[in-house]
């Protein structure tokens, strides 16, 4: 049976841990090369949304010549990029730094700092949507919803609170 000096052996496990610190490294390696692939299909996909809008119909109840105007409830469905650009997340973020800094906002202005945020992403896909237009075809709900996809949520949009249906 051979016997290893205490130099031996410390060698030894040095050259071990070299073998596991390469071993290490490696993995490493190989980690941050599949998360740089992964950015590669990182893009989030668009979404679908159902948006409705009030069109005027003009009846003529019982034919005498009389009309009377309606409004019909239609609806159609979006398709929306949710890629923020850097410049509409930093705006998110100011807007949401100035209303924690004040006392006592209120749900109206953070609902309104969710639609504002909800409606610029909204832009990227369809320029010409208003926020006349977008507060009359979602409700409480979608906006919060839209708002979390977009923006992440606590992680990147912040803890804002969700708007309440009225």
């Amino acid at each position: 049976m051979a016997t290893m000096t205490r130099r031996e052996e410390q060698s030894s496990a040095q050259q071990g841990e070299d073998e596991d610190e390469d071993g290490g490294r490696e993995e490493q390696q190989q980690a941050l090369e599949e998360e740089l692939a992964n950015l590669e299909e990182a893009a989030p996909l668009p979404i679908r949304v159902r948006i409705k809008r009030y069109e005027t119909v003009l009846e003529e109840p019982g034919g005498e010549g009389e009309t009377l105007e309606r409004r019909v409830l239609k609806s159609r469905v979006a398709t929306i990029e949710r890629h923020v650009q850097m410049r509409l997340y930093n705006r998110m973020v100011h807007r949401r730094t100035l209303l924690r800094r004040k006392d006592n906002v209120s749900e109206d202005e953070w609902t309104e700092h969710i639609a504002t945020c909800v409606l610029e992403v909204w832009q990227q896909s369809e320029p010409a949507m208003t926020k006349e237009a977008l507060d009359e075809g979602l409700d409480a709900d979608q906006f919060s919803e839209l708002f979390r996809l977009f923006f992440g949520g606590s992680n990147r949009g912040g803890a804002a609170p969700t708007a309440s249906k009225a």
